[in-house]
Order: C-alpha cells, then sequence, then structure tokens
C-alpha cells in the first residue's frame, strides 16, 4: 500500500533546485521519481559545472529514503544504479551518486546490490582509489551482514581487487583473510561458485600465499563446488605427486596463462610442502636424501628448496654444509595426506640407507 505523506522542506528544495514544479499528495518516492528522472540526472552528469547541482540533488532526495517503504527503496536503488552505471563518461560523479545512496540506505540486501553494482563500475572505470575512500571498512560491513555464503564471498572478493589496484596489498590479502574465514565459519554454507573459488586459488597460488591453504582447504572441503581446473590444480599441489602434477602443468598451459600462473613455482609450493611435511618425523635431514623425494638432481637444488620453503613462511631451518644436512627447527603449515605422507616417509628411508645413515623416525603424522 501505497502512503502519502508530506516531504517536507527536502522535496520543495529539491523542487527549487531542479527549477521543476513542487509534488503535492505524493509519497516521498514519488516526489524523487517525479524530479530525479533519468534525463535530468543524464543532463547533469554530462555538464559538468552541473556536478556540484547533481551532489545537491542527491543529497536532498537521498534524505527522503526514511520515509520510503522497503519496495519503494529497492524500485529506487534499481533507477540508482542503472543511472549511475550507463557508461563510464564522467565516472567519478556516478560513483558519488551510488556510493551516497549505498549510505543512506539501511537494508542490508538492498545495499549488498548496490555495493555489488558500485564495485564492479568503479573496478571498470578504473577508480578503485575512489572506492576505497568513499566506503572504507567495507570488508567488515560485508562479514557482519546476513548474506547468502556466495554473496558475501562475491562481494569480499571484489573489495580485495579494489585493494590490490589501490596498491595496498596488505588490506586485500586481509580481505581474502576475512573471506575464508566467513566461509569456514559458516555451517549453513553447503556451495560454493566454482567461478569465486578459482579466483580465491588462483590468488594464492599467483601470490605464493600458500599459509592460506589451511582455510582454503578447510573451505573446499566441506562445500560442494563445481569442477574446476583450479580446485584439480590444488589437489595435485598438496598431493606430492610430480608425475600428475607435471602431466597436468603440460596440459594445461592456457589455464596457467589466464590467471597468470607460473609452472615452476608451482613445482616450488609443492616441493616446500613435502619439505614441511616430511620434517615432522625428525628435525635433521640429510641433504642427500631430499634429492629424489623432492625430484631433484643435485643438493644445490635441494638447499634452495630449502630457501624457498623459509621465504614462503612455511619453516624455519638452518643447513650445515659441513655435515651435509638441515635442521628443521619449526614448521607453520603441511598439507600432505597421511597416505601421501607415508609414501613420502618410506621413499625417505630408503634414500637414507642408501646413503648409509639412517636416523630414528621420532615422531608420526596426526592425521
Amino acid at each position: 500500500m501505497t502512503v502519502f505523506v508530506s516531504v517536507g522542506d527536502s522535496g520543495a528544495e529539491l523542487a527549487a533546485l531542479l527549477e521543476r514544479p513542487a509534488v503535492a499528495n505524493a509519497s516521498p518516492y514519488e516526489v524523487v521519481s517525479q524530479l530525479l528522472t533519468g534525463e535530468c540526472v543524464k543532463d547533469l552528469i554530462a555538464d559538468r559545472e552541473s556536478h556540484n547541482r547533481l551532489k545537491m540533488a542527491c543529497s536532498l532526495a537521498f534524505s527522503m529514503v526514511n520515509g520510503m517503504d522497503i519496495q519503494d527503496v529497492a524500485k529506487f536503488s534499481e533507477r540508482i544504479v542503472t543511472m549511475g552505471c550507463e557508461d563510464t563518461n564522467n565516472a567519478r560523479i556516478r560513483l558519488y551518486m551510488m556510493t551516497g545512496f549505498f549510505n543512506a540506505i539501511s537494508s542490508t540486501s538492498i545495499k549488498a546490490r548496490v555495493l555489488l553494482a558500485t564495485l564492479k563500475f568503479g573496478l571498470e572505470s578504473g577508480n578503485a582509489s575512489v572506492l576505497a575512500n568513499s566506503l572504507p571498512n567495507t570488508d567488515q560491513w560485508i562479514k557482519d551482514w546476513a548474506l547468502d555464503s556466495n554473496s558475501r564471498f562475491q562481494l569480499l572478493n571484489l573489495v580485495a581487487k579494489v585493494y590490490d589496484a589501490c596498491g595496498n596489498c596488505d588490506l586485500a590479502q586481509a580481505t581474502r583473510i576475512i573471506s575464508l574465514q566467513c566461509e569456514v565459519d559458516d555451517e549453513s554454507a553447503k556451495s560454493l561458485q566454482s567461478e569465486t573459488a578459482s579466483e580465491i586459488v588462483a590468488y594464492v597460488l599467483r601470490e605464493g600465499q600458500i599459509l592460506f591453504l589451511d582455510n582454503l582447504l578447510a573451505t573446499l572441503s566441506s562445500r560442494a563446488i563445481g569442477h574446476s581446473p583450479l580446485m584439480e590444480l590444488l589437489q595435485l599441489i598438496v598431493s606430492g605427486n610430480f608425475d600428475q602434477l607435471n602431466s597436468f602443468l603440460t596440459t594445461n598451459e592456457a589455464l596457467l596463462s589466464e590467471f597468470n600462473l607460473n609452472a615452476e613455482q608451482l613445482r616450488v609450493y609443492m616441493r616446500s610442502l613435502i619439505l614441511s611435511t616430511m620434517s615432522l618425523s625428525q628435525n635433521t635431514l640429510l641433504l642427500s636424501s631430499l634429492i629424489e623425494p623432492l625430484s631433484l638432481s643435485s643438493l644445490d637444488e635441494v638447499e634452495q628448496c630449502i630457501i624457498a620453503a623459509v621465504c614462503l613462511g612455511l619453516i624455519d631451518a638452518q643447513i650445515d654444509q659441513d655435515e651435509g644436512s638441515v635442521y628443521i627447527s619449526g614448521r607453520v603449515y603441511t598439507s600432505l595426506s597421511k597416505a601421501t605422507w607415508k609414501s613420502m616417509q618410506s621413499r625417505l628411508t630408503q634414500m637414507q640407507e642408501q646413503v648409509g645413515t639412517v636416523l630414528p623416525w621420532s615422531q608420526h603424522v596426526q592425521n
């Protein structure tokens, strides 16, 4: 039911500002719709000298949102998004209009739809910095909103892209952590869009954020995700099987190019995870015994692998070149399965026997 109310001074001021007749006996939405028409907004956007007038008009129009019912707010949001995203000319004033409306409304579901359109438009128009300045703490808002899993995941991923575009990698990383943690914590979320999950996997693998794997694997294992080559790649990396990984990398060069992934770097990740997992059984490992399990050909390559694992934050290690060994004093992440680990343990034992030194196994993998 439409309720006709007095819109007070705001409606009269808006009419005077736009030099249009005042609208009487109408709901707030009808007043705004009749005064701030699509053609009116289009003309004001096209004329740079009229941008301040458009800002004032938006301020007056948005002040009437509180007097609208939820259906009218939804209709108003559709009009604002349509007018704002019509094209990328004068993108900043369009973003001002959309972010102003976003801040004026309280309905979470409508705010989410407006924010989605605003984030996409800001990125497409090359105005990520405007978004970052006008929508601070957006990632925390999204985290607290009662949204479905896919909507929240998609919005947080876009916010992370905004931070990336602004050169703020730390905030982008923090936002992706929030995104993954929300998915892990949300017991009601049973599915996840494969495209969205693929973007997160690609980011983890591209940027070397291997410490994300704990949350990422926990999320993926508890969600029904459609088939994705990147999902397969992730599982291969944590499998410890170089033959399968190499086969995948050889036959999926287009995929690597699409997501800007480096094949050799992916092999480094697998070796680092293998090394971290193998160190669970004993802290001191012979460098020569690591050549075969890590699919390498020299001691120099083994040392480089150890350095890479340290740089990735997976282990703390000291190489003793005189003894030809490495002492791993701590590890923060291992991902290989129990079955894979047992295979690795067996291969390592064989290599140690071949070099004549068998070190005691003092620990066992806890799965």
